[in-house]
């Protein structure tokens, strides 16, 4: 809390504050009730920020504020129903409903939908998404074919497009499990736009394409979604965290 108090010194034309978490985030309460990652243990953040500050603060999900900016400024703007999935060290959705955010705590947890990967996974399951597709589990299951360290999954892409047999299984095996997990989305949910987003989304259509065409082969009756990467790239959860400052100082002068 002393960190945020000394920024809003440094700044002392700020009138709200905008803060984005991951883990189990509700946005009621202003309380991170919970995350496998980062062990937040039913911390009144929004409570302590205020308290810290004596401003107005908005208090979120780090990918739904993702899609909150999407839906007010990029991909998701005028769309009724959508998803912005966020594929970084993790994999987590903003599920835009008829024309709504839904803010539910356990909602979008789409990482941990079971694709079959007997793999065990940091929620305590197995066979979840983020097994095979997140940025860190790319580059571990690279190392375990080929022997390679690599930075992360971006590299696995550039490996892949060189050749690598290895980096081409692997970067398959990802498209393949996201496209399984997406088409139980779209089974669903029928979404009218699919945002991609976080890390692994840089790949651009190394990415989008062949998760393109296995959602074509997999699909039957379901429309086709339309699949595009961020068009706010990495400043989406930033952006979407200003977005909920606003709110949160609208609020305290209604």
């Amino acid at each position: 809390m002393s960190l945020v108090a000394k920024l809003v010194r440094l700044e002392p034309q700020a009138k709200a504050i905008g803060i984005a978490l991951a883990g189990q985030i509700n946005e009621e309460t202003g309380v991170a009730e919970a995350s496998e990652n980062l062990y937040w243990d039913k911390v009144p953040f929004r409570n302590m920020i205020q308290a810290a500050t004596g401003l107005p603060v908005g208090l979120g999900h780090d990918v739904r504020a993702g899609g909150l900016a999407e839906q007010t400024l990029g991909g998701l703007k005028g769309v009724e129903d959508g998803l912005f999935l966020a594929i970084g060290t993790g994999i987590g959705g903003a599920m835009l409903i008829q024309g709504k955010l839904n803010s539910h705590k356990f909602g979008g947890e789409i990482g941990h939908l079971n694709v079959g990967s007997d793999r065990p996974c940091a929620c305590g399951s197995s066979g979840c998404l983020e097994t095979m597709a997140t940025g860190p589990s790319i580059a571990r299951r690279y190392f375990e074919k080929s022997g390679i360290s690599v930075v992360g999954a971006l590299e696995v892409f550039q490996r892949s497009e060189l050749g690598d047999p290895s980096a081409l299984g692997v970067w398959s095996e990802a498209a393949s499990s996201l496209s399984l997990a997406l088409t139980s989305y779209i089974s669903v949910l029928a979404p009218e736009v699919i945002v991609i987003g976080g890390g692994v989304s840089k790949s651009g259509e190394g990415l989008l394409g062949p998760l393109r065409a296995n959602l074509e082969s997999q699909l039957v009756w379901q429309t086709m979604p339309l699949i595009r990467t961020s068009s706010l790239g990495d400043l989406a959860t930033c952006i979407g965290a200003s977005i909920l400052a606003r709110n949160a100082l609208a609020v305290s002068k209604a």
